[in-house]
């Protein structure tokens, strides 16, 4: 089971992350999100970071290409994660498979666009905002994707804590799980107690 941990802000927290056994960090590129961070601090954070064997992920929303690639750049992320309504084309056009497209379990219809691709986030429908809200995911829409979905990773997000993590692995199998608020004692800052009994419940089972 692979654990993403969202919404990384600071190095003390993606540090303790990996210490607890986290193999996604996520640093969110968003300006309009609480636990938005410069490119500056995700360069600094991951080349202090004494351990590498982790992914990196750069989550969007509605970015361009061009913006995209500058940040890749300037940064050194692994991936890229796509938040908002982009397209097939542009994850493609970025390599799909240092892409994950995540999907808000709402529309079966716009969710089946995505049944090929490689690596899918199925998180909750928080409205007009991008995920962050603790929304749990629609059971049923995620039962629905997944008897479709032909790629290779599928990771359940929306409203998961320590105390319902293992519920979503027994109901969906899905080959990660990806949290932000449910381990923060506020937006971007991370409670290191329930971060590690988190990843230690997500992962008790392999």
């Amino acid at each position: 089971m692979k654990v993403k941990i969202c919404g990384i802000t600071n190095f003390k927290d993606a540090l303790e992350a990996l210490d607890a056994g986290a193999d996604y960090l996520g640093f969110i590129f968003y300006p309009k999100s609480s636990r938005y961070v410069s490119e500056e601090s995700v360069s600094t954070i991951l080349k202090k970071l004494p351990r590498k064997d982790f992914i990196s992920v750069g989550v969007f929303v509605n970015a361009d290409y061009n913006q995209i690639q500058a940040i890749q750049r300037n940064t050194g992320i692994s991936m890229v994660q796509l938040h908002g309504e982009e397209t097939l084309e542009l994850a493609e056009k970025l390599g799909k498979e240092k892409v994950i497209k995540a999907l808000r379990t709402r529309d079966i219809e716009e969710m089946k666009k995505w049944r090929d691709h490689p690596f899918v986030l199925l998180d909750g429908d928080a409205g007009d905002h991008y995920g962050g809200q603790g929304i749990r995911v629609n059971n049923q829409l995620v039962r629905q994707f997944k008897n479709l979905y032909n790629g290779s990773l599928m990771f359940v997000a929306g409203g998961l804590n320590p105390q319902n993590v293992d519920e979503a692995i027994e109901a969906f199998s899905p080959d990660g799980v990806d949290v932000s608020s449910g381990i923060e004692l506020s937006p971007g800052i991370k409670n290191f107690d329930k971060m590690k009994a988190f990843i230690h419940k997500a992962k008790q089972g392999d």
